[in-house]
């Protein structure tokens, strides 16, 4: 750039614009909680607990909302509204994911001590209820009636009982469990206006899902399984692959009769047409009055219902039929 010459021989120099101020040192951001979102964050985890802790899921996971939101209320810069956090603006990870931690594992801790305290429903009676309120969809429901039928009941007299094959549980006292497994009812009898009646019966699958369940000889067979009704008084179920599971027939107000897998725990009663085989056991042409098929533990056999379920093994009845 040249300079110009102005009298008196002097030059001139350009002047220049004066620099702006120098602005004073930005205050670093201070990450802050004021009182009222410390209050409403003390407040929320208390509600969040609360409400994990008197539920089942549904209720658990509106716990974990509700202490989720109140952890993100702590997170609060200085002269910055909470609003503008929560909608992503200034948002400081460092204070979001130790908040959000705590919260879920004080939930989680909550609904752990909450199912210590309040065991799982029973599956069984869960699907029983929605049953008897048409909330369970089937592949075949409705009601077995008595076939009024004459039978032999080889040797045995007659009298109210359920013939499992050629062997035949003779009944005198009710109601009366007469397989049991686990601790589980299997089948189970009562008398219901001068009637035998099924009052309890499971198919389980291997995986102990009901697949077919009888209460007060009202049925339900669960869609995916083959059920067939030759008459109002018989129902057979089948597996997938038509492997026979149940048959149940109502003969007459004194007798039913069971054939099929009742299975529980991994753990098999097998009814068949000539035997039942519970573990090593087989039973064949036999009258048990008042006696139950169990499996409890390592334990299994036939023993009188009355016998305790965790005494001893009670000597089981003979393999083969009586002489008469």
């Amino acid at each position: 750039m040249s300079n110009r010459k102005t009298k008196g021989g002097k030059r001139a120099q350009k002047s220049l614009p004066p620099l702006p101020p120098t602005p004073p040192p930005e205050e670093p951001h201070r990450w802050t909680t004021p009182k009222a979102s410390q209050t409403a964050s003390l407040i929320g985890v208390a509600v969040g607990a609360a409400v994990s802790l008197l539920g089942d899921w549904t209720a658990f996971s509106l716990g974990v909302v509700i202490m989720l939101l109140a952890a993100g209320a702590t997170i609060h810069i200085h002269k910055v509204e909470i609003g503008e956090a929560i909608a992503g603006r200034k948002w400081d990870p460092r204070l979001t994911f130790p908040a959000a931690a705590i919260a879920i594992l004080v939930c989680v801790a909550g609904y752990a001590f909450y199912r210590t305290s309040h065991p799982k429903p029973d599956e069984t009676a869960q699907l029983l209820a929605a049953i008897k309120e048409g909330r369970a969809p089937a592949a075949l429901q409705g009601r077995l009636t008595y076939a009024n039928l004459e039978a032999k009941l080889y040797n045995c007299p007659i009298k109210p009982g359920v013939a499992f094959g050629t062997v035949v549980m003779e009944i005198s006292q009710f109601p009366l469990t007469i397989v049991r497994i686990d601790g589980k009812p299997i089948v189970q009898v009562d008398r219901v206006r001068g009637n035998i009646t099924l009052s309890q019966l499971y198919l389980f699958d291997e995986q102990d899902r009901v697949i077919a369940s009888i209460h007060d000889n009202d049925f339900w067979v669960r869609p995916g399984y083959h059920a067939v009704q030759d008459s109002p008084s018989d129902l057979t179920v089948f597996s997938p692959n038509e492997e026979l599971l149940l048959r149940v027939l109502l003969i007459n107000s004194n007798l039913l009769s069971v054939e099929g897998k009742l299975r529980y725990h991994n753990k098999l009663v097998e009814i068949a047409d000539r035997q039942i085989s519970v573990g090593q056991v087989r039973f064949r042409e036999q009258c048990f009055p008042n006696y139950s098929i169990y499996i409890e533990g390592d334990e299994y056999g036939a023993k009188p219902e009355s016998a305790p379920w965790f005494s001893q093994p009670t000597p089981t009845p003979p393999t083969t039929a009586p002489n008469n």
